[in-house]
């Protein structure tokens, strides 16, 4: 309740208006019942009145100005934290676009889609579906603007045990099935279904496939200028 008060500064121009009333009316009283000497207002009386007036003005002014610096570090935080959280968003959508865009796989973990031995989630291995000029197939309307993909694989599919694998029978997703993909909640879910159907959110994991090897930028170079000759 205290602190309720301290936010509504309607309370606190009422309070010092009334302050100011109060002070106004004690000289006015004064210099009416009391015009050649008006003790109320000179002297140990009036010194002692108007340290009490001053001392409710300076916790007028302490609270009132305390109550708006604390409002704005409040709403300095909340657009922080909201800041944080669309970086965070664009982190994510720029991720998966550049995926799309140049990549041949990536890892997909589904975390709200889990089992006894995978209780972190069910991951796969996922590729981008692209159009015949090599651009990311998508699904455009007024409405939505969704990327695709495909299933390729269950992630490290030799390293699980017979138990591991059934348990990825029963998971909704499905290897070699194609997937609509919207960014949306500040996450990228997937649907084999653009209305309907149900979304499952995943994110970008780690990338496994075969060893590449190296080479030397001179090598890089040599191939570079024979593929274009």
């Amino acid at each position: 309740m205290f602190r309720r008060l301290r936010e509504n500064k309607w309370v606190w121009l009422g309070f010092f208006a009334a302050l100011l009333a109060v002070q106004a009316a004690w000289v006015m009283f004064s210099y009416r019942f009391c015009p050649d000497d008006p003790v109320l207002l000179t002297g140990f009386r009036g010194n002692m009145i108007s340290g009490i007036v001053g001392g409710f003005m300076f916790l007028f002014l302490a609270f009132f100005l305390g109550s708006g610096i604390e409002r704005i570090q409040t709403e300095t935080h909340a657009l922080t934290v909201q800041r944080a959280a669309q970086d965070k968003d664009r982190q994510k959508i720029g991720d998966f676009k550049a995926f799309e865009a140049s990549q041949t796989y990536h890892g997909a973990l589904f975390p709200d889609l889990t089992g006894k031995l995978n209780d972190q989630g069910f991951e796969y291995i996922i590729e981008p579906v692209r159009d015949s000029t090599g651009a990311p197939l998508r699904r455009v309307t007024e409405m939505d603007d969704d990327y695709l993909v495909r299933i390729r694989s269950i992630s490290y599919p030799s390293q699980r045990g017979e138990d591991n694998l059934r348990e990825y029978e029963k998971c909704p997703i499905r290897i070699g099935d194609h997937y609509f993909c919207r960014f949306f909640n500040g996450d990228w879910h997937m649907n084999r279904e653009s209305a309907g159907g149900e979304w499952h959110r995943f994110l970008l994991s780690g990338k496994v496939g075969p060893v590449e090897y190296g080479m030397t930028a001179n090598e890089f170079v040599t191939r570079a200028m024979k593929a274009r000759n």
